[in-house]
């Protein structure tokens, strides 16, 4: 009987701990709820610290996250809820969508410098008035003038060493230097032309010159002026660097204006044939 009376009580026991969900009542023979999956911390199915759904620091309180110690509870402080707002607000350096960098986007650049104009013969003149514009080395065209510069042409001869243009006062001052025609003798020999070996310069002075129909601010330009003892006409184009001048003697080549094309454009005939050497004079404009 003392033996019926002791597993009652026993039982009547285990029956008030797990209706009071109480961990407490563990006896010392090891018959407590520990043993007996009943609920605790980390128990299996077992109500975490913090409750269900509680909301989580910080965040929503999202489902999902594993139970500390345990499977299918709840995490202690929430499993990081979708859409939460971290403490204090937007997290340090930004991170916003479409948020400017610190220091900035490093700009556009600038404004490009504004464009030289010389879309009138009267701005190319002021430009080039007082700057020297110099002829030398490979500036120097196998042509000059239409005549090829291995040729002896005696006085004509169109071998340069240097060529330097001044223009002032309305009016152009050239001083061609002149190369060396080696191995040409004779008038209507062909040698070459050595740039470097200067005979002598010859200096010349425009009597009237007009440039005119200018175009596309000044890629092309028709050229004409007259030295007294000889002219020279054709077209050009100028930079803010260089002017580039296509000279023929006067009357003697056709289609050599800005309406038959681009300095340095074919098509031009030279006393009736066809050209096809280099007159295209390069000058660069110095300070």
């Amino acid at each position: 009987m003392k033996t019926e009376n002791t597993t009652m009580t026993r039982a009547l026991a285990l029956l008030a701990c797990a209706t009071l969900s109480l961990a407490a009542c563990d006896s010392s023979d090891g018959d407590g709820p520990a043993a007996t999956g009943d609920a605790a911390v980390g128990g299996s199915g077992g109500t975490p610290v913090g409750g269900n759904g509680g909301e989580p620091v910080g965040g929503n309180g999202g489902n999902g996250g594993e139970p500390v110690g345990g499977n299918g509870g709840e995490p202690v402080g929430g499993g990081g809820g979708a859409g939460g707002e971290p403490i204090g607000g937007e997290p340090v350096g930004g991170g916003g969508a479409g948020g400017e960098p610190v220091g900035g986007g490093g700009g556009t650049g600038g404004e490009p410098p504004p464009v030289m104009d010389f879309s009138t013969a009267a701005l190319i003149e002021a430009y080039i008035d007082g700057k020297p514009l110099i002829m030398a080395g490979e500036d120097i065209p196998s042509h000059p003038n239409g005549y090829s510069e291995d040729i002896n042409f005696g006085q004509a001869t169109q071998c340069y060493a240097s060529v330097t243009m001044n223009f002032g006062a309305g009016a152009f001052h050239v001083v061609s230097e002149l190369g060396t025609l080696e191995n040409a003798p004779q008038q209507g020999d062909t040698g070459e032309c050595n740039h470097d070996l200067v005979l002598a310069p010859v200096m010349f002075d425009s009597v009237s010159h007009i440039i005119e129909n200018v175009t596309d601010n000044g890629a092309c330009f028709d050229f004409t002026v007259n030295y007294g003892a000889f002219g020279q006409e054709g077209r050009g184009r100028i930079t803010e660097g260089t002017v580039e001048l296509e000279l023929y003697f006067k009357d003697q080549a056709t289609g050599i204006r800005c309406a038959d094309g681009l300095p340095g454009a074919g098509a031009t005939a030279l006393n009736g044939a066809p050209f096809a050497g280099n007159a295209l004079q390069v000058f660069r404009i110095t300070p």
